[in-house]
């Protein structure tokens, strides 16, 4: 048996973390247990004021999924649409000189096409969006940049950009 106090209970907190379920599961596997309940009450402590119940039901085994298949997603029960792309932040290197500003990052499966830079005051936007995946990058400058002198490239999902300071 792995993690019970004394009295055979599961000392188990919906905030305590991963590693207790994965304990549960350990010890229904151990005793050819295929199913279990637990339920619990949150009690305030000196550090925590919040108060509640919980419960949670495991099954294991191939047995019928018909529960499971009813389940509705979490994108169901929050009305949120699955074509909203994914938004991630590239891996960006930023390199600063006298006179200008370098800023390279990493876009894989994206067409130099897909690119969009802006620039607003001080402040550099590159997004891209491309398979329901949106790059978006923010850089805030030190100075105000040259908008007329803008020099980018793009070579095998790496796109660079050099902005130089205005003068």
């Amino acid at each position: 048996m792995r993690n019970r106090d004394n009295s055979g209970n599961h000392d188990f907190s919906i905030f305590s973390g991963l590693d207790k379920i994965i304990n549960v599961v350990a010890d229904m596997v151990d005793n050819n247990k295929d199913e279990m309940n637990i339920n619990g009450v949150i009690k305030p402590d000196d550090h925590k004021k919040i108060v509640g119940k919980y419960g949670i039901n495991i099954k294991l085994g191939p047995g019928d999924t018909g529960d499971i298949n009813r389940m509705k997603s979490f994108n169901d029960l929050f009305d949120k649409k699955d074509d909203i792309p994914k938004i991630v932040i590239p891996v960006t290197d930023i390199f600063e000189e006298k006179d200008k500003i370098t800023i390279v990052a990493e876009l894989p499966g994206v067409e130099n096409e897909d690119v969009v830079l802006n620039l607003d005051g001080n402040t550099v936007t590159l997004t891209a969006v491309k398979n329901d995946i949106c790059y978006s990058k923010k850089v805030i400058l030190k100075f105000i940049p040259d908008s007329n002198k803008l020099k980018e490239s793009f070579n095998n999902s790496i796109y660079s950009v050099e902005i130089w300071k205005k003068e």
